[in-house]
């Protein structure tokens, strides 16, 4: 008889962001390996259960009405005021989901839970069901963001002990890279962390015919943020270049940089930067892929690693990655002239799917 898994996650299909990648690729490799896989998903408060997730797919697919997180408009003074509830709660997400997995996690029916943050709660709705249950299963707790003071001091003394408890009630704590070891260490016995990448299954992948393009021309897809990625450098930058050349940019139209930072330069760069969107995964890499070369704006918590630079490996474009505090400026105009001597690389094969989910099946068989 096939084990039985079960994965408690906020995001999934169709939603476009990394935590839903991380468990529909994985969910889709344990499948293909024979397990049996039953999935709660937050964002929309469903359990879908094995038998049950082609029907799922299906009316997903036939809805045509995509699933997304919004990042929702919100003025100065409203930042403001979240800042403190941030602080003493922690995040919303405690507040208005985390009873809901409470209530829907049995874990008596399973032989391993795996639990896939970020939000956090998620992992902290797991760990009590698993202090309460009587039976042992294997619990995996795989962690992206930090959830405590990983940028700066935006969270209540006492959550550094609701991170501790949480991650002590799991058997593995994974995390996608290996400099955020150091930071988990903190929190945990090392002896639990393991370094597991993000996984995609690279057989779906569309990439276009490269043909230089006739102006230099761009790109960066992925979320801007005020403090850890934010592109107001580069862009004043790019406003002292007098050539031509086309920056595209794939990123959320919701946002406060997009309303504060965003609007504000493509008045004054006009043609020369182009603002979508965003769109599917899939789709978008094949539009990346037509482009000359791409640009990393890296985060500036070494603890952080975008998943972006592995789509971008999978265009097979250069990749051009740099701290919003630090623009190499010579190394760009090389880019420009078609030099890309100084260029990321990735090794892809690390983030098949298939050798990611050989990852999790070591620690799901003891």
């Amino acid at each position: 008889m096939s084990k039985r898994i079960l994965i408690t996650t906020h995001s999934f299909y169709p939603e476009n962001n990394p935590r839903a990648f991380r468990a529909y690729e994985l969910y889709n490799e344990l499948v293909k390996r024979g397990y049996v896989v039953d999935i709660i998903i937050g964002s929309i408060k469903k359990f879908v259960k094995h038998q049950e997730i082609r029907e799922y797919y299906d009316r997903i697919i036939n809805d045509n009405t995509p699933l997304k997180v919004k990042n929702k408009q919100h003025n100065k003074t409203t930042e403001k005021l979240k800042l403190p509830i941030r602080y003493f709660i922690g995040e919303k997400f405690i507040i208005t989901h985390r009873d809901y997995f409470i209530k829907n996690i049995n874990l008596e029916s399973y032989t391993c839970v795996i639990s896939i943050g970020t939000p956090f709660y998620v992992h902290m709705a797991v760990a009590k069901k698993l202090r309460n249950s009587d039976k042992k299963i294997i619990s995996i707790c795989d962690n992206g963001d930090p959830f405590y003071n990983y940028k700066k001091k935006d969270k209540a003394w006492y959550f550094k002990r609701v991170q501790e408890n949480t991650f002590a009630a799991f058997d593995y704590i994974c995390t996608p890279i290996e400099e955020a070891v150091d930071y988990y260490s903190q929190y945990v016995d090392p002896s639990k962390i393991r370094v597991i990448p993000q996984g995609f299954n690279f057989d779906k992948i569309n990439i276009k015919k490269y043909i230089n393009n006739d102006v230099p021309t761009f790109a960066f897809a992925g979320r801007f943020y005020e403090d850890i990625r934010n592109p107001s450098s580069f862009l004043k930058y790019l406003t002292t270049l007098d050539f031509k050349f086309k920056f595209v940019v794939y990123t959320s139209i919701e946002s406060n940089v997009f309303n504060n930072i965003l609007l504000k330069y493509t008045e004054i760069l006009g043609e020369k930067l182009v603002i979508h969107p965003f769109i599917p995964r899939e789709e978008c890499i094949y539009e990346l892929s037509g482009m000359d070369f791409l640009i990393n704006l890296e985060n500036t918590l070494s603890v952080q690693s975008p998943s972006k630079l592995i789509d971008y490996a999978l265009t097979k474009r250069p990749i051009l990655s740099f701290n919003q505090n630090n623009i190499p400026k010579d190394v760009f105009l090389q880019f420009i002239k078609g030099n890309y001597e100084k260029q990321v690389t990735i090794n892809l094969d690390k983030y098949n799917i298939q050798t990611v989910g050989q990852q999790f099946i070591n620690l799901i068989e003891g």
